[in-house]
């Protein structure tokens, strides 16, 4: 299974098309809390593929604060770093980041992709759905999946 963490719904589903169509099962986590209510008990996970913006459920009782998240800027950064502290059987090695993150922002997010070997797609460089599914088929072959 793919997971697709990403609060943007349609450009999700859009993206997921092309992998679906080469046989590839897929999942939409709609924000961080959802995602990582689904991701720590999953036994089926190929790939995550997680934005770095991303929503939180419910303010009050997420477990990603805007103070621990640079004002949700780097929620995906910190919902990474909480699996891989609780899964390392997956994590980071299952961890793709897509974004579309600024220049300041990115420079954080490579910085900690590095250390972690999580490799980083940047969302404007896919304008057609079946390049971003060239990319991640490449990733998953590389990481043996």
């Amino acid at each position: 299974m793919i997971y697709f963490v990403d609060e943007d719904i349609q450009y999700s589903r859009e993206f997921s098309v092309p992998l679906q169509m080469r046989g590839h099962q897929l999942s939409i986590l709609p924000n961080a809390d959802v995602a990582y209510d689904t991701l720590e008990n999953a036994d089926d996970i190929d790939l995550v593929i997680v934005d770095i913006m991303l929503a939180t459920g419910d303010v009050q009782t997420s477990r990603f604060s805007s103070s621990d998240t640079d004002g949700f800027l780097e929620t995906g950064l910190l919902l990474m770093r909480y699996l891989s502290d609780l899964r390392p059987e997956y994590f980071p090695r299952k961890f793709v980041v897509l974004t579309a993150a600024g220049a300041k922002l990115i420079q954080r997010v490579n910085s900690v992709c590095v250390d972690l070997d999580v490799p980083v797609l940047k969302k404007g460089d896919f304008r057609v759905p079946s390049t971003l599914a060239n990319s991640i088929e490449g990733i998953l072959t590389e990481r043996g999946n």
